[in-house]
């Protein structure tokens, strides 16, 4: 599995806090577990059909957003799956948030399988560590 401990992460700054972007992603498996998930520790789950639960470490509590998307490699949508659409649910500031798969252009829940090769990426933004307060 691939360690981003080595990496370097952004420091931005939004809406006059500072802030950190922390990436996350993950392979879809079927009805099984996420395959080669990344992102500093998070716990990744599949909660029901076209269901994922994403929690993150204790650290990144003060997550304000997140921003999810999805990579399709090889037929689009995997071949059988016509289209493949993916939003964010929840309260990421919890320190847990979800991710919804869906058929495009419905609301149809599906759990694509690993054969399809369908990455899910998300991109957190954090409060940075002891910048909770606006900057000047």
């Amino acid at each position: 599995m691939a360690s981003l401990k080595n990496r370097r992460l952004e420091n931005v700054t939004t809406m006059g806090i500072e802030s950190v972007l922390i990436p996350v992603s993950w392979q879809l498996n079927g009805v099984s577990a996420a395959l080669l998930p990344q992102g500093l520790q998070c716990t990744i789950a599949r909660s029901d059909t076209g269901l994922w639960t994403v929690t993150l470490p204790a650290g990144f509590p003060s997550t304000s957003a997140v921003l999810v998307d999805r990579q399709v490699i090889g037929a689009k949508g995997g071949g059988a799956v016509p289209g493949i659409q993916v939003e964010a649910y929840g309260t990421p500031a919890s320190g847990t948030f979800g991710v919804r798969v869906m058929t495009q252009g419905t609301t149809t829940l599906i759990d694509p399988a690993a054969s399809t090769t369908v990455r899910i990426n998300c991109l957190l933004i954090a409060a940075a560590a002891g910048t909770r307060s606006r900057s000047a």
